[in-house]
Formats: structure tokens, C-alpha cells, sequence
């Protein structure tokens, strides 16, 4: 599973696993303390493991928040229905890539149920998904996807 990313990338990782909680493994490999001895840091590498759950789209646990948004003059709304089982926050993301990638663009407490999105261009379509999170920010779903596309008020 995965791809070999390099130096400052974002990794693309892929699966093939099916539903069903699944080890993971990330192994870093740090070579600074060969390629710059006078840095005196030492070897950084390391190996990092934890488990991946994958849970097929029916379970009640992929419920998540369902998206919509409203395209304005110079800015786009947004807003959801609170997730059934709660959330600590709602992340927003954004892409002009229908299907992402998304980047994170805010993100509000977990009782709104309302996101502007200001730094929008007018005329350009945007993509939006929002992820509800736990208090220690491990995402929980995703939500569906929307597009607006903001314009002038003339």
C-alpha cells in the first residue's frame, strides 16, 4: 500500500484493503547526520505504527454531516446538519478539483452549522467537503461533495 513521496510532498496513499480494521506502518528515513555531519543532528529515522479502520459506506458510523452550499457575490456559504454522534469541530476543505485534492481552509466549533468561505475569486468553481473531528482532531467522516461557483451581483 502507498507510494515512495519525496522531500517536502504530500504522500498519495492508496489501498486495496477491504473493510476491517488494518495495520499500518510509516517508516522515515532521515540521512542528514551523513550528508551534514557539522548539522550535529543525529540519525531521525524512525518507524511509526498504528491501525487503519475501513468501514463500508453503509455503516451507521459513515453517516456524516450533510453538506450545501449557497455561491454569493465575492464568497460562498456553506452549511450542514450536525453530526448525529457529535463532533468537537467541523474542518472545511476546498479544492477547484472536482473530486480534490482538498486543502483545509477553516474550521469551526463543533455546534456551528455555518462556514464563509471569503477568499474566493468570482466566476471560479470551488469543491467542498467537511469533516467533523474528536477533541484530539482525528477526523471522523467526510462529508459529501459540493461545488458553488461565487459571482458579481450586477
Amino acid at each position: 500500500m502507498g507510494s515512495s513521496p519525496t522531500a517536502g510532498t504530500n504522500p498519495s496513499i492508496t489501498s486495496s484493503l477491504g473493510v476491517g480494521s488494518h495495520p499500518i506502518q510509516l517508516r522515515v528515513t532521515d540521512n542528514n547526520s551523513v550528508s551534514f555531519p557539522s548539522s550535529g543532528m543525529g540519525d531521525l529515522s524512525g518507524t511509526a505504527f498504528s491501525q487503519v479502520v475501513i468501514r463500508d459506506g453503509t455503516d451507521p458510523a459513515c453517516a456524516c454531516s450533510t453538506l450545501k452550499a449557497y455561491p454569493k457575490n465575492s464568497l460562498v456559504q456553506l452549511s450542514w446538519t450536525l453530526l448525529a454522534g457529535g463532533a468537537d469541530h467541523y474542518n472545511v476543505y476546498r479544492s477547484t478539483i472536482n473530486g480534490g485534492p482538498y486543502l483545509k481552509i477553516g474550521t469551526t466549533a463543533g455546534t456551528e452549522t455555518l462556514f464563509y468561505d471569503r477568499t474566493v475569486t468570482n466566476g471560479t468553481t470551488y469543491y467542498y467537503v467537511l469533516r467533523p473531528a474528536e477533541l484530539s482532531a482525528t477526523e471522523i467522516c467526510q462529508s459529501n461533495q459540493v461545488a458553488a461557483m461565487p459571482r458579481s451581483l450586477r
